[in-house]
């Protein structure tokens, strides 16, 4: 009995030491703000992407192509974008040039090249190359202003954003003001955009891997990004693509067609 109790009364001594100690502090997630703040915020934090260097790996897997795996160099500055896409042993897939009002698309491999608009559908996506640009710097629309507000499901805010060629439904995780997921709808197509594995960047969470899908088809991109620089100065030269004379224009479908 004694025995016992001199037991108890060491294991209350090691419990009070224990407890006497410094305990690790815990970050509380921020509380879930109203659907104008959280708006407000996803303003400001696409007026803060001034320009954009990112380093990519892409999964592509299409119904003709079957699956194929790139990687890919990303520039913004000033509303242009420079995007080269590379195979294995680096060679250069393609190359794209746009800027606010066209787009100039060249495949060194083929010596083709295309020149439209930012925004005309890709084929078999329903949605135009700048689009898929913007989401993967974090352009969406929200400083146009017509984001709405429609609702809330399983603590998610939902958005609504029309505008162009498409409209977009965005899912947003108030807490964290970060999005996580968007469909864009354009004449039929439905294109699902999923973001995960988020870190903190300039004061926002920026996702580091993005898949998009086109909704009945078995069409999908999947975009890890290596690296990313936000905001650093990047000289005009980067945003500047010359054609070969003797490279052969095409029309949309006959250039993309292999992409």
């Amino acid at each position: 009995m004694k025995a016992r109790s001199v037991a108890s009364v060491s294991f209350l001594i090691l419990l009070l030491l224990v407890s006497c100690g410094p305990k690790p502090k815990v970050k509380p997630l921020p509380e879930k703000g109203s659907p104008e703040a959280v708006l407000a915020d996803l303003t400001s934090n696409e007026a803060t992407i001034i320009s954009v260097a990112q380093s990519l790996d892409i999964a592509i897997s299409t119904p003709d192509l079957g699956e194929r795996s790139l990687s890919g160099t990303l520039y913004f500055k000033d509303g242009r974008y420079l995007f080269q896409i590379e195979a294995m042993l680096g060679k250069d897939v393609a190359k794209l040039l746009i800027t606010r009002d066209s787009l100039l698309a060249f495949s060194p491999m083929q010596k083709r090249y295309y020149v439209g608009r930012p925004n005309s559908p890709l084929p078999q996506w329903g949605i135009g190359a700048r689009d898929m640009l913007d989401i993967l710097i974090g352009k969406y629309g929200f400083r146009s202003g017509r984001a709405v507000y429609v609702g809330l499901a399983d603590d998610y805010y939902f958005f609504e954003l029309a505008g162009g060629e498409s409209t977009k439904k965005i899912t947003v995780r108030p807490d964290l003001v970060n999005i996580t997921a968007i469909r864009y709808e354009s004449e039929g197509e439905n294109i699902d955009v999923q973001f995960s594995d988020f870190s903190m960047s300039k004061a926002s969470y920026r996702p580091r891997e993005i898949a998009l899908s086109a909704r009945g088809r078995a069409t999908s991109i999947r975009v890890s990004i290596k690296s990313e620089k936000l905001n650093s100065d990047l000289p005009d030269g980067v945003f500047e693509l010359h054609i070969p004379d003797d490279a052969v224009e095409e029309t949309a479908n006959r250039f993309w067609q292999e992409f």
